[in-house]
């Protein structure tokens, strides 16, 4: 293990070994730490069958929405805003279909076949992928975190021929959140002395505490393809229900 970059690393062997303890703290203190030495091949299958999907035209992605597994949303067309993403999460934490449409629509998300995934027909590759990544993911914060056995996967694709370009507003979230290696700009993590750039390499993952600010400023105007795991935090308590 070593600190460079404003953050500590941790192999996947330390964290789950002796340094488990120590990598929490360092967690709780700097608010980030990597994980190195991840197997970067599952997260390369994402990246490759999300293009497929995203790059497709429209026509065939929603003709294509008839199963029950995942959400699609589309928010091309926000001010705030413009990307198509994928989400994947334990049954348990998905909202009622009832209360996520009227979420969606208060929020002015398209569309609408929320809760559907691609038939294999049209997208073969795209749920053995996306699976595979989700449930590696979830059993590794579940033997680390203090949570509840709760996560979701999110593969992004921020769009830039549109006005105004994308960008990530400085926020926090509630869970804690595992940043792979994006296709663009890295995430910036407001530190103790201010805003820091922590690229993550091919065989590395971000993790970052939760209520920590970060963002994208999308300095580059560039399409960016971007996953990450969110895993919900037990911040009152502070250890595994």
């Amino acid at each position: 293990m070593n600190k460079s970059d404003g953050a500590q690393h941790y192999r996947v062997s330390e964290i789950r070994g002796k340094h488990k303890t120590r990598a929490l703290q360092d967690l709780e203190k700097d608010g980030m730490i990597y994980v190195d030495g991840i197997d970067p091949e599952p997260l390369d299958q994402v990246y490759q069958q999300a293009k497929v999907f995203f790059c497709s035209p429209d026509k065939r992605k929603y003709r294509s929405l008839g199963r029950n597994w995942g959400w699609f949303v589309d928010e091309r067309k926000f001010d705030y805003c413009s990307r198509e993403r994928f989400i994947i999460d334990s049954s348990e934490f998905v909202a009622p279909v009832k209360y996520a449409k009227h979420y969606l629509e208060e929020k002015g998300i398209l569309p609408a076949k929320r809760g559907m995934w691609p038939t294999y027909r049209d997208f073969p590759g795209l749920q053995p992928a996306f699976s595979r990544v989700y449930d590696h993911w979830l059993a590794f914060c579940s033997g680390m975190l203090p949570g509840y056995n709760m996560g979701s996967l999110h593969v992004c694709k921020y769009h830039v021929a549109r006005n105004p370009k994308f960008k990530i507003s400085p926020h926090t979230d509630d869970e804690y959140v595992i940043a792979f290696r994006p296709e663009g700009e890295a995430l910036e993590i407001c530190g103790t002395n201010g805003w820091i750039s922590l690229p993550v390499e091919r065989e590395q993952a971000l993790l970052v505490k939760p209520e920590t600010e970060h963002r994208v400023r999308n300095i580059l105007h560039k399409v960016r393809y971007s996953a990450f795991f969110s895993y919900l935090a037990d911040i009152y308590t502070g250890h595994n229900e």
